[in-house]
């Protein structure tokens, strides 16, 4: 009999939110093409309206607001987009909370610019309580989407912090392939970390020529002397000489 009636309540709900779906598809007037970000976007808003059940048009209107910026995110993929400016609009009117749950939604979505911003919002604890598991996890599905300063930034965390115990040839390994990967892709900051990881690591291999040919490479591609420090984790130490 208790199965029976669980049955029937995931029933009912389930009707209740193909109800929901047909008309938020009906009311805005969407196309097939959005049916998972729909989804996305009534899910998210069921989660954020109070008592949700007696407010339908607050969660169509929540949808659609989170829909929005799916839509705009897809269009613009190709393009360049501010995502911070993007969650600053939204943290305005709906505050920090709504603000990283659209960019959520956009990493969701699969733009890595997206979910590098918020992987880097959560190691510095921007926005939001620092959470360095949470932002670990964003930066390796940055890179898994394709993102090359996700890359860098993840090879040069490792080294900052093995620079701290001290480095061993496994550890080298593991920090030097995806910052050569980055650097053979053209990322300028990658190049100019790789000419010091020669210099530095390997001087005793004579690697000085590969070296100085990678700081050559980073000069002509124009590497940003902050940015480097910064992937490579000395950003007290840059805030201090600015202090």
């Amino acid at each position: 009999m208790k199965k029976n009636v669980m049955n029937a309540n995931a029933s009912i709900a389930e009707a209740k939110a193909l109800e929901r779906m047909n008309t938020f598809f009906e009311v805005f007037d969407l196309e097939p093409s959005q049916y998972k970000a729909a989804k996305i976007a009534i899910d998210y808003a069921v989660k954020e309206v109070v008592d949700p059940e007696n407010h339908e048009d607050a969660v169509l209107g929540t949808a659609f607001d989170f829909l929005s910026g799916f839509e705009y995110a897809r269009n613009t993929r190709n393009k360049s987009v501010n995502y911070m400016e993007i969650i600053e609009e939204v943290m305005l009117s709906k505050g920090v909370k709504a603000a990283l749950d659209s960019l959520a939604g956009f990493a969701e979505e699969g733009n890595a610019d997206a979910t590098y911003l918020l992987a880097e919002i959560y190691l510095r604890g921007e926005l939001c309580n620092q959470d360095e598991s949470k932002g670990f996890r964003y930066l390796q599905l940055a890179i898994q989407q394709g993102s090359v300063k996700a890359l860098v930034r993840f090879a040069s965390i490792g080294m900052h912090v093995t620079h701290k115990k001290g480095v061993n040839e496994e550890d080298e390994n593991a920090i030097i392939t995806p910052i050569h990967e980055a650097a053979l892709m053209g990322h300028p900051e990658a190049e100019m970390i790789l000419s010091l990881l020669y210099y530095s690591w390997y001087e005793d291999k004579g690697t000085e020529n590969i070296a100085s040919l990678w700081k050559l490479k980073a000069s002509i591609d124009g590497f940003d002397q902050e940015k480097v420090l910064e992937l490579m984790g000395y950003e007290e130490e840059l805030k201090r000489e600015k202090e």
